[in-house]
């Protein structure tokens, strides 16, 4: 399964990405007022930063059973990038999982801007 996601600037990429990952998972888009949780990030350029982005937000899913109900890029650079993300921790008796992601792939994904904006495909591992 795969996503593509457009803003007309950078940050803004970024964040939508990590919301519309959330909406494949569950069923529901989580909500609430969480903790908050700095991440900071390195990658070798923009696409391999937003998958590192992306993995980050599912480990903190999969590893630390967080939802990420809200996430702030607040700085970004083409290999570096810190963020805000709030975050409540999961209850399978109100977060119904829809689409289960195994992993965050490389696998024809893509970062790119145009005179429209900026634009991110991304393949999950199902």
């Amino acid at each position: 399964m795969g996503m593509l996601v457009s803003s007309s600037d950078l940050q803004g990429l970024y964040e939508k990405a990590a919301a519309a990952m959330m909406d494949i998972i569950f069923e529901k888009p989580p909500s609430g007022n969480g903790r908050k949780i700095n991440v900071s990030l390195e990658g070798s350029d923009l696409t391999d930063l937003l998958i590192r982005w992306l993995g980050e937000i599912l480990y903190l899913f999969q590893g630390e059973r967080l939802i990420a109900t809200g996430v702030k890029v607040d700085k970004l650079s083409s290999t570096m990038l810190q963020a805000t993300v709030t975050v409540v921790a999961f209850d399978p008796f109100i977060h119904e999982i829809r689409h289960e992601i195994k992993a965050v792939t490389y696998h024809q994904s893509l970062v790119s801007s145009d005179v429209e904006g900026w634009q991110a495909r991304v393949i999950f591992d199902l």
